[in-house]
């Protein structure tokens, strides 16, 4: 049975031409899947923009949501590998805007009590990890439901802030990624998906990324 999906892209105005078409590529190559709906946002803070997006797809028939942010280029077959597989969430590797360009893909409890970034990864696996962006990823809508089930859930409330460990609030997508572990549910990362997030007219890359690296090395 074809799984169906709807579409998300929160956004603020208008989006840069080519990661418009960079989308649309990647939906028409997901050829395996029907394209319910789109429930994309205008306009609200992300925390509000990702709640609707939840609330609209536990209120459909929608087997998955497709995230994908306004400043994200992808590549064609990103959809397309994100809805191959079996689990609930999985997401693609996106990077930071700024030095040193960590991948926005963590693990829990390396360095202290919250999120490390992978500075490697292994290449074309699936790898489990404890917090991700949602610039580009995947989650079925049974998933939504069962963080809706969880104890002290608050009512529209899947992206909602919770407190960090230093006084600082984990952002909303990495709230979510603790609201999901908690539901019991792994998140994966699809590392052979390498998304380009954009800084103005530039792209922050796995090239940047590794850049930084050998330059952290020369020091």
């Amino acid at each position: 049975m074809r799984k169906k999906v709807i579409y998300a892209q929160p956004c603020y105005g208008p989006i840069d031409p080519h990661i418009v078409k960079s989308g649309r590529q990647a939906i028409m190559s997901a050829r395996d899947v029907e394209w319910i709906g789109d429930a994309s946002p205008i306009r609200q803070g992300w925390v509000a923009a990702r709640n609707a997006v939840a609330k609209a797809a536990v209120e459909s028939d929608a087997d998955a949501v497709i995230w994908h942010d306004d400043d994200v280029l992808l590549h064609p077959q990103t959809f397309a590998r994100l809805l191959r597989y079996d689990e609930e969430f999985v997401t693609g590797i996106l990077f930071q805007k700024f030095e040193p360009f960590y991948p926005l893909i963590s693990r829990w409890g390396v360095n202290g009590n919250g999120f490390s970034p992978f500075e490697k990864w292994p290449e074309n696996t699936l790898l489990p990890v404890d917090g991700c962006g949602f610039g580009v990823c995947m989650t079925t809508t049974n998933l939504l439901r069962k963080i809706q089930a969880l104890p002290g859930f608050v009512a529209d409330g899947w992206f909602n802030q919770l407190p960090g460990p230093r006084g600082v609030d984990f952002s909303e997508d990495f709230s979510f990624c603790i609201r999901a572990k908690e539901a019991g549910v792994q998140p994966y990362c699809d590392t052979a998906i390498l998304a380009e997030h954009m800084i103005g007219p530039v792209y922050a890359s796995v090239a940047n990324h590794k850049a930084s690296a050998e330059s952290r090395k020369e020091k």
